[in-house]
């Protein structure tokens, strides 16, 4: 069955961190753990980070879960859009059940997630100041266990694929090549960053779409052979054109780079012609930008999730960026990642303010 005859269903085959987080830290001992098999992340807001031999404390102490694709898996689901998340977790402990709740709460799917006994989930403990300067330990855990061999996440009933790196890139890659076979929109964002030999041998004609930050555009453009730190200085749109230019990834519909401060631009394939649309981010008092690229990404899924089929023209490419630049906004007013997910009640009623 074609994808375009589908109800609209997104797949997150992705990681997800439990946080802990301790604030207004002071020399002292403190211990975080984390248990969701796709990552447990632990955050210490301290005077500044622990140095060698030291052990720090601290006054304010709570516990969320995070990582990349539960966030963008939460975000997909607060944009108004259907979604299930794919994820191992261990059996380390109560947080694979509040873990599973807690998405459950928020309208995503849990069906799809794998626990692995006697395996300890993934754990990321994350140091940061007041000011906002961090250090991050992260163990990967039960993210780093393969998917069964010679399964897919991937179900007939989906129609939109949403991909990061923060699990194995051979489970990553074969979810990919389902969801190419299937006729599947995919949507990677290739954070933690591939090495330049992952990035060279990566199956980017079964890709769909390819959402990026400058970064990590520079990086993708050395790897593939269009020295992309003589572009160190250059604007968003000349860094485009690059990636637009480059052989190995003619055949995506979509290349997405977000801007931080700056907003996004993005080149698309239309029906008619190839449209390249940029616009300025939203206006809002930042307080933590922690979660803002995972927020953008759910929120772009959810919005190519409402177009019909594939065919995608400027308008509708515009209207979907908007959502998810408004929505990036939106999160950084608020402290946290997935807790910081506006929904969307609350961006439908900001975008007349950004269209103004």
């Amino acid at each position: 069955m074609a994808a375009t005859s589908r109800t609209p269903a997104c797949l997150v085959h992705g990681s997800i961190n439990m946080q802990d987080e301790f604030f207004k830290a002071s020399p002292a001992h403190c211990e975080s753990r984390i248990i969701l098999g796709e990552t447990i992340s632990s955050t210490e807001y301290s005077q500044r980070p622990g140095g060698k031999g030291e052990t720090i404390s601290s006054t304010e102490y709570s516990q969320r879960p995070g990582g990349k694709g539960a966030n963008q898996a939460v975000a997909v689901a607060a944009s108004g859009s259907t979604v299930e998340f794919a994820g191992s977790v261990g059996s380390d402990g109560a947080w694979l059940k509040v873990g599973e709740e807690f998405l459950e709460d928020r309208g995503v799917g849990t069906n799809l997630m794998l626990v692995h006994e006697g395996k300890p989930s993934g754990r990321a403990i994350i140091q940061t100041t007041p000011d906002g300067e961090n250090a991050i330990f992260l163990f990967p855990g039960t993210n780093h266990v393969s998917y069964p061999a010679g399964t897919s996440a991937l179900r007939p009933y989906h129609t939109h694929l949403l991909l990061q790196n923060e699990i194995l890139l051979s489970d990553t890659v074969e979810t990919l090549r389902a969801a190419y076979q299937q006729g599947v929109v995919s949507i990677f964002n290739p954070s933690p960053m591939l090495s330049p030999e992952e990035l060279r041998l990566f199956p980017w004609e079964k890709l769909s779409v390819l959402v990026v930050n400058q970064g990590e555009a520079r990086t993708l453009l050395n790897a593939l052979g269009k020295q992309g730190e003589k572009l160190a200085d250059s604007d968003g749109k000349t860094i485009l054109g690059a990636l637009v230019s480059l052989p190995a990834l003619s055949n995506l519909s979509g290349i997405v780079i977000t801007l931080g401060g700056s907003g996004a631009i993005a080149s698309f394939s239309t029906p008619t012609s190839r449209e390249t649309v940029q616009l300025p981010a939203a206006k809002v008092k930042v307080a933590d930008t922690t979660g803002a690229g995972d927020t953008f990404l759910g929120y772009f899924c959810g919005s190519l999730m409402r177009i019909p089929g594939k065919a995608w023209d400027a308008k509708q490419l515009t209207e979907a960026l908007k959502r998810s630049i408004v929505a990036a906004g939106l999160s950084t007013e608020r402290p946290g990642a997935m807790s910081s997910i506006p929904s969307n009640l609350e961006v439908e009623s900001q975008l007349s303010i950004y269209h103004n």
